[in-house]
């Protein structure tokens, strides 16, 4: 890991805001001193598995969007880009390594942040076709959804 990627999962960050306490979400009620920097690591969803171009016109849906995205969420102090595939021409989510590949390179050399390939968005397809981008590309870091 270089020394960039090291700083980048070392942020620290003065945080004015509570976090989000959802009812399947538990938080340590550790709380840092009064003035004392709280660090953090911000993780980006380029596009999430569920949403749909009909939804928003800011989803990045092409190979070249995604990778914008990243490296814009990448500059503005993500540490992880969690990344969906979708075809370009339906935005619907694929795990089709060949569309992964459009867009990782570019990512991987324009940033320092941990690449997190999914496996999510997967339903009623089976475990290899999941993690066929992740096997082939073989990220820092993948997300894998077991039972949802």
């Amino acid at each position: 890991m270089n020394d960039c990627r090291r700083r980048r999962l070392r942020l620290t960050a003065q945080s004015r805001f509570a976090p989000a306490v959802g009812a399947d979400t538990q938080i340590a009620a550790q709380q840092p001193a009064a003035g004392a920097a709280r660090r953090v690591i911000v993780s980006c969803a380029i596009t999430g598995a569920i949403h749909v171009p009909s939804m928003t016109p800011h989803l990045p849906v092409s190979p070249e969007e995604i990778a914008q995205s990243a490296i814009g969420a990448a500059r503005a102090g993500a540490a992880i880009v969690h990344l969906h595939a979708r075809d370009p021409e339906t935005g619907r989510p694929s795990h089709d390594p060949a569309v992964f590949a459009r867009f990782l390179p570019q990512i991987h050399a324009q940033t320092d942040a941990v690449i997190n390939i999914t496996t999510g968005a997967g339903h009623g397809m089976t475990l290899e076709q999941r993690t066929a981008a992740a096997r082939t590309f073989a990220p820092e870091l993948c997300s894998l959804n077991m039972a949802a």
